[in-house]
């Protein structure tokens, strides 16, 4: 079980996210929000596919590209940290992996595949960490995080985006 990391900085920007993942392991809240991603992904209309709730904003097909590109760089951080990573982890810029993401050329489906396969790798690499490394202490972005940290945000990165599409582009 990958527990809630017992101290967030009030600071950071996710603490907010992750105080609301209700899952108290982890790995249940990647497992439930894949099962909600899934779902959601399944229950956009083609005509809604790639709807922009206002200019100027990603529209439904780019905010789940974006889940997948974070699952993949948000793991690579993960495996760096648990594995005592002593230089700085990079940033990136969503807004230019977003210009560039292809989805203009690729449908939910397509996307949704790359989701479960990269959400399934990051299950499996969190399921085969040691505890002892959950906590090893690494900079990513200029932030202080653990494996244990990173593991969480996306999750919680996830149930934010779903709640995002449902309240301002299913509901709309």
């Amino acid at each position: 079980m990958i527990e809630k990391p017992e101290v967030l900085d009030p600071q950071v920007y996710y603490k907010s996210l992750i105080d609301k993942v209700i899952e108290v392991d982890a790995i249940e809240a990647l497992e439930n929000s894949l099962d909600e991603t899934i779902d959601l992904m399944e229950s956009v209309p083609r005509s809604k596919e790639d709807y922009s709730y206002d200019e100027g904003k990603w529209n439904v097909k780019q905010v789940f590209q974006h889940l997948v590109d974070c699952e993949r760089i948000m793991a690579y951080r993960i495996l760096s940290l648990a594995r005592n990573e002593k230089g700085t982890l990079l940033g990136f810029d969503d807004q230019g992996y977003v210009a560039m993401d292809g989805t203009s050329n690729r449908t939910i489906l397509e996307i949704m595949k790359d989701f479960v396969a990269a959400r399934n790798s990051t299950i499996s690499l969190c399921k085969s960490l040691p505890v002892k490394q959950l906590d090893l202490m690494g900079n990513a972005n200029g932030i202080p995080s653990t494996a244990r940290l990173v593991t969480w945000f996306i999750a919680a990165h996830n149930y934010h985006h779903n709640t995002v599409i449902i309240d301002r582009y299913l509901t709309s």
